[in-house]
């Protein structure tokens, strides 16, 4: 059969049956118990307040955190470690999953552990450096602490936030939804990071500039706390409490499938975050890249996560998400074995390191929303933040230590050269090479994982070979060739687009 008519006849990935506690249980259907309308508004003031939140996250992180603690005289363990705490803070997503588990509030909970961090982040670093202005070990050693309290509220308002979209959200349109928001988030990426690094080097990188920098920060995080006040929330249903809390957080190791993914999801972020902190590192400290260089750099690569969030939102609507985890897996593996040749010259600068920053985004886009997806799909309807705080704060964990390990070897590398048959390494691209192995080995655990729903990888590649079948695959009518979609499945797309509605949305 032609590749155009096997994908004409392949339906949108209807929901695939959740996990349940045992095999007798029939799994829960999911209800809806907002009006179309209010759905719609919470989805339309998400992709708003995406924006600003990510600005919040670009400021006070991204290229300008290492930048600035390059500036307060850090090594590589220390910029290690930085990259380090918003994983290890992800640990407390396991207590904000018996909060939501256990409370009805979750906007409430949402609102409060997010909104403090965002207020409060600017006047304490800017009372440090004004109390210590020339006490830079204090100062970094009181930034760690900042850091560590700031991503720990924001690790338990996460998974209240995931439970609290999982419900807003129709599983018909989730990919597109998803793939539209971090659009929103890919844009305001590369607008902060642009406009901040141009500031930077106007300023020289002065200590004052960066404090400007996480005030404008403060400012959109209080931006992003009206938004989240003002979006609608289903009314959550209380379960019967578990008494057992061992049993509580063992749930999801339970289950076999489940189990699969995220032992594939711990090697994986280990491997992909023992190189990753450092590329942006390297471009400045090894390669001697100014700031406005840098940031061009990860604006190219926003640029490119933005493109790649519509492009794979749609495939993997049609698709499923483990073939497009598993080509992103292949082309990460790769990226850092490239980046092996870069050096300080014109070709480096202008043609190549652009390039994979652009594969970068592009790549990442795909593995970060179908990961997600993927793990949404098989946690349960109910219970179901505890699989979200165990599949964050694990992964959290593994990318911590991936970082911690990355910051000892990139340390112990700036001291050592490495001879291998016709070249030699030294500096972080050691780094980058022991990376691209453990991405390999990492990417072989994902063949056990199941997902019921979706092509094979070997099917999904033979579609995507033909430009032609992107295109199909990218139109938002390509449902209407289908019949087989159910009734709530049907329900769901009158739902889409979100925007530029000519109408209000029919009844569900």
């Amino acid at each position: 059969m032609d590749c155009v008519e096997q994908l004409l006849d392949l339906p949108r990935i209807q929901s695939s049956p959740t996990i349940v506690s045992s095999p007798a249980e029939a799994p829960p259907r999911r209800s809806r118990t907002l009006p179309p309308a209010q759905i719609v508004a919470a989805m339309k003031i998400s992709v708003y307040e995406a924006f600003p939140a990510q600005i919040f996250l670009t400021l006070t992180g991204g290229v300008f955190m290492p930048a600035f603690a390059l500036t307060l005289g850090a090594n590589n363990f220390y910029l290690g470690a930085l990259a380090a705490i918003p994983f290890f803070a992800s640990l407390f997503q396991l207590a904000g999953a018996y909060f939501v588990e256990n409370y009805p509030g979750r906007k409430k909970l949402c609102v409060v552990t997010s909104s403090l961090p965002r207020l409060l982040w600017a006047p304490c670093i800017i009372l440090t450096l004004f109390l210590l202005p020339s006490e830079q070990v204090m100062v970094r050693g009181i930034l760690l602490a900042l850091l560590i309290l700031m991503h720990a509220l924001l690790a338990v308002s996460g998974v209240a936030w995931l439970s609290w979209m999982n419900d807003v959200v129709p599983d018909g349109i989730r990919g597109r939804y998803f793939g539209l928001r971090n659009s929103a988030v890919s844009i305001a990426t590369s607008l902060a990071t642009f406009a901040g690094s141009w500031f930077l080097d106007v300023q020289h990188g002065s200590l004052t500039a960066f404090c400007i920098l996480f005030f404008i920060a403060s400012v959109a995080g209080a931006v992003c706390t009206v938004l989240l006040v003002k979006q609608p929330e289903p009314p959550k249903t209380l379960l019967p409490p578990r008494k057992n809390f061992v049993r509580f957080y063992l749930e999801p190791f339970q289950q076999p499938n489940f189990r699969r993914l995220l032992r594939f999801s711990l090697l994986w972020q280990f491997a992909f975050f023992f190189a990753s902190p450092f590329f942006i590192v390297y471009t400045l400290a090894e390669l001697g890249a100014g700031y406005s260089l840098a940031a061009t750099y990860a604006v190219i690569g926003a640029i490119f996560e933005l493109l790649g969030m519509r492009v794979w939102g749609h495939i993997s609507d049609r698709t499923g998400n483990k073939p497009v985890m598993t080509i992103a897996a292949v082309v990460f593996t790769v990226l850092p074995l490239i980046w092996l040749v870069t050096v300080k010259n014109s070709f480096s600068f202008y043609l190549l390191i652009p390039v994979l920053y652009a594969a970068g985004g592009f790549f990442w886009a795909g593995y970060n929303l179908c990961s997600t997806n993927l793990m949404f799909r098989l946690a349960p309807a109910e219970r179901n933040a505890i699989y979200y705080g165990a599949w964050a704060a694990c992964n959290g964990l593994a990318a911590c230590n991936g970082s911690l390990l990355g910051g000892v070897v990139g340390k112990w590398a700036a001291l050592h050269r490495l001879d291998l048959f016709l070249f030699s390494l030294a500096g972080l691209k050691i780094v980058f090479l022991l990376a691209s192995a453990f991405r390999f080995a990492a990417s072989m655990n994902l063949r056990p994982v199941r997902e019921t729903k979706g092509l094979r990888t070997r099917q999904a590649l033979r579609l995507l070979r033909r430009a032609r079948n992107w295109l199909l695959l990218l139109k938002e009518n390509a449902a209407a060739h289908d019949d087989k979609l159910s009734q709530e499945n049907l329900d769901e797309e009158k739902l889409w687009p979100l925007f530029n509605r000519k109408k209000a949305p029919p009844p569900i």
